[in-house]
């Protein structure tokens, strides 16, 4: 199932057969998935990843759109994003791992809500890309960050 965040917290399957929200009930984060029917299920975020497994998306990304990339790294409970420019590094934050090849943020004071990054694979099945996914309208979502 693929599914298309909508707005904050929400996203639809592109069936248009569910929409769902992430909730966080008694510490744990949940998928909440609501059919058209009113049925609803739970899942929960995957497992934490290996560092093996979270090795295959470490590296440089670049985007050439803005002259600007980001050094991922394996963390503790799953990606590091440092900006590789200095003085643009507020968005320097750990991000961890929700559904196969999306990984999320939440920070608050200093991120009010999710954000996500969505690796992209080629036909190898390879990682090539990430791009954000977090819909605020700032347009970011539209940048490709290329593995160098």
């Amino acid at each position: 199932m693929e599914l298309t965040p909508l707005q904050e917290r929400c996203f639809k399957e592109r069936g248009e057969s569910f929409r769902g929200e992430i909730t966080q009930e008694s510490g744990e984060i949940r998928l909440s998935l609501i059919s058209d029917g009113g049925m609803k299920q739970l899942l929960s975020f995957i497992e934490p990843l290996s560092i093996d497994k979270l090795s295959e998306y470490a590296g440089r990304y670049y985007c050439r759109d803005i002259d600007t990339g980001y050094d991922l790294s394996v963390a503790e409970r799953g990606l590091l994003l440092r900006n590789i420019n200095p003085h643009r590094d507020g968005m320097n934050f750990q991000y961890r791992p929700a559904i196969k090849d999306i990984f999320y943020t939440f920070a608050p004071p200093y991120i009010a809500c999710y954000f996500s990054v969505e690796f992209l694979r080629n036909h190898n099945n390879i990682i090539e890309a990430f791009i954000f996914r977090d819909y605020d309208k700032d347009g970011r979502e539209y940048l490709r960050f290329l593995k160098v």
